[in-house]
């Protein structure tokens, strides 16, 4: 698919998701034309939704600048995500620094409504250097307990008062050892529980990693 068709696909599952708006015959005549009809608040907000899941920094910077009442923690998505959100979920390392310069250390505590946090997207991405970024903003990151953003061990679950999960358990579940490796020792044993053990030992041995950190249950 090319990058303009990608483009369109993008916009017409964004439109259709959030307005209701089912756009067709694409090509011709041109999609901004179905954009049109859409409120003026709606139709910025698109745009900066866009710009943040592109990567597109400058793009960003000047819708913000051009109207003063949308502002960097605005959420763009009926899902509640922000551009950080979208930008840490897209792998958009550049633009999530950038954006980072902006922000104070409370705005990366915003969940989306899913309940999630946009480190908790970046945990979920597998990129290190993003998840790294926002630690040095926020430290505290790595204690929040969120949704999981897959199928989890119904034993553990069950253990559970509560389905939430920590980063560490996120990028187990994902089967990432780079970021495994980060989050274990950026959170420490001591945030862990029993059951928090239990459920980190069964997915690394899931994604064939029991042997590279055997010093998690080690003695």
């Amino acid at each position: 698919m090319s990058t303009d068709n990608e483009r369109i696909h993008i916009e017409e599952n964004y439109l259709l998701h959030e307005y209701g708006v089912e756009l067709q015959n694409m090509a011709s005549p041109p999609h901004d034309k179905y954009i049109f009809n859409l409120t003026e608040k709606r139709n910025k907000r698109f745009k900066l939704y866009l710009a943040a899941l592109e990567g597109d920094w400058d793009t960003f910077q000047r819708l913000i600048y051009l109207n003063p009442e949308i502002n960097r923690k605005t959420k763009l998505s009926e899902g509640g995500d922000t551009a950080l959100h979208l930008a840490a979920g897209a792998r958009r390392t550049s633009f999530v620094k950038k954006l980072l310069q902006f922000m104070q250390k409370e705005d990366l505590s915003i969940r989306n409504n899913a309940g999630n946090t946009a480190f908790f997207l970046a945990v979920a991405s597998g990129t290190v250097e993003i998840a790294k970024a926002m630690m040095e903003k926020n430290e505290d990151l790595v204690k929040n307990r969120e949704n999981s953003m897959m199928e989890r061990n119904e034993d553990f679950v069950k253990n559970r008062r509560d389905s939430y999960i920590l980063p560490l358990h996120q990028a187990a579940l994902m089967g990432n050892k780079e970021m495994v490796e980060y989050l274990y020792e950026a959170t420490g044993d001591k945030l862990l529980d029993d059951n928090d053990r239990f459920e980190l030992v069964v997915n690394l041995i899931d994604h064939g990693l029991y042997g590279k950190f055997y010093y998690l249950y080690s003695g």
